[in-house]
Order: structure tokens, then C-alpha cells, then sequence
């Protein structure tokens, strides 16, 4: 049982410096699986406005919502999963990944 507590503080110790990076994925592959459903939620209270203030809001979304959503999402997660012990730190991100994956693959992301 050590070896495998001294291979989490390893990995989690290698993790902590990519830890934004990872956050980041996390945010990121969760937006392309439920950004559709979030488009499609303000293309529908945006049907009565005109095509160029639909496009406008579409591109503001985009450009600018993504992103901070992205990023602000990304500290937060980072700053929680920063705040781990590295016995498990580790094996919560490996976790991560891995209901992420269950999720695209119920969305038939996969």
C-alpha cells in the first residue's frame, strides 16, 4: 500500500506544476460537450431580435463568454484541486478525465 501512496505523491507532485493547464482541459472538454446545449438555449431567447443582433450576441458569446467562462471556471477548479493533498490529487484528476469520458460518450461525443 506505500508503493502506491509514494506513486500518487509522484504523479500529483508532476501534476501541481501543469495543474492551470489541466484545469483547463477539464473546462474545455466540458464547454465542447455542453456548448451546444448552451447555444441552443440563447438561439432560442434570440429568435425575435434581428439577424444582425443575433449575430452580434452569437459572436459576443463566443468570443468573449467562452473565454471567460473558460477561464474563470479553470482558476476555480485549479484552485480546488490545488487544494488536494497529494495522496489525492491524483487519483481525483484521473477521475475527472474519466467521468468526463463517461459523459461525452452518454452525449455520443465519442
Amino acid at each position: 500500500m506505500k508503493y502506491l501512496t509514494d506513486v500518487f505523491d509522484l504523479v500529483s507532485n508532476w501534476m501541481r506544476d501543469g495543474l492551470f493547464s489541466i484545469a483547463m482541459a477539464m473546462v474545455a472538454t466540458l464547454l465542447t460537450i455542453y456548448g451546444g446545449h448552451l447555444n441552443k438555449a440563447i438561439r432560442g431567447g434570440t429568435k425575435k431580435y434581428p439577424f444582425m443582433v443575433r449575430l452580434i450576441i452569437f459572436v459576443c458569446l463566443c468570443a468573449f463568454g467562452y473565454g471567460m467562462l473558460t477561464i474563470i471556471a479553470a482558476k476555480l477548479l485549479c484552485n480546488m484541486l490545488g487544494g488536494l493533498n497529494n495522496h489525492a490529487l491524483s487519483p481525483v484528476v484521473i477521475l475527472i478525465f474519466i467521468v468526463i469520458g463517461f459523459v461525452a460518450e452518454r452525449k455520443n461525443n465519442i
